[in-house]
Parts: structure tokens; sequence; C-alpha cells
């Protein structure tokens, strides 16, 4: 993997060379515009070089937890758009997606059962309160990957 994210993709270059200016405070928009011809169909591992070339060149990890979100909105219809093939059962990727899965259900069940809850001026249903402490229970066990 390391050879992918440390070689000299002139691409990727270019992505960090956008994402260095946008984080610098640059126009978003004149930065697209500049960039787009790369923006449009941008790969899972250019956004991932982009991201790791921003650490290794000294960009404070906190710099690029908060802009972070700003790259990934800008590349969000390319990386939505990616073709890949799912891992197999069998491969570990296949098992951390599916424990995701199961997941984001509780995490709906969970949301249903709040907008219940706390909805202003109901009366709070002691076998929903139940629910929701057994669901965040559940939710407790999950390991975080």
């Amino acid at each position: 993997m390391s050879e992918l994210i440390h070689n000299n993709n002139p691409r990727a270059e270019e992505l960090l060379d956008f994402a260095v200016r946008l984080i610098n405070g640059e126009n978003a928009r004149q930065l697209i515009i500049e960039h787009q011809l790369v923006i449009r169909d941008v790969t899972p591992e250019e956004t991932m070089q982009v991201l790791d070339k921003l650490l290794v060149s000294g960009f404070p990890l906190e710099s690029v937890k908060v802009n972070v979100g700003k790259i990934l909105n800008v590349f969000y219809r390319s990386l939505n758009a990616f073709k890949w093939n799912k891992p197999a059962e069998g491969h570990f990727l296949h098992y951390l997606m599916l424990e995701n899965r199961a997941a984001e259900l509780l995490l709906e069940e969970i949301k249903a059962i709040n907008k219940v809850i706390f909805k202003p001026g109901k009366d709070k249903d002691p076998e929903l309160i139940e629910r929701l402490g057994s669901l965040m229970s559940k939710l407790a066990e999950y390991e975080l990957h």
C-alpha cells in the first residue's frame, strides 16, 4: 500500500495543490474551476494519497481534520460514482462492512425512538425508554476499528 501512497502521481500532486490551497484559505470556487479536470474523476486511492501527503508534508493533524470535510465534499461526486468490487465473504473487509450495516440499523432504530421520546408535550413511554436502553447497550458492544 505504501508504494501507492508514496509514488509521484501527477494527478495526486495536482489534487494536493488543490487541498493545500483550500486549507490555506484560497477561494474554493476558483480552485475547483482550476482543478476541475482532476476533481471530476478523483479516485479513493488518490484521495488517500492527498490526505497522506498533507500529513507527511507537515500539515498539523488538527488542520487536516478540520478541513477534510471540505476536501471530501468537493470530491464527493467522483467518489460516490466510483465503481468498486466489494470484498467477498471470507475477506476481512466483508465482515467489517456487515458489522457497519448492523450498527446503522441500530442507529436508525435509536433515532426513531428518540424522535418519539423527546417530542415536546408527550409523556415518556417506559417501554420505549427501556427499548432505547437496550439498543444503546447493543451499540456499546461494537468494537471501534
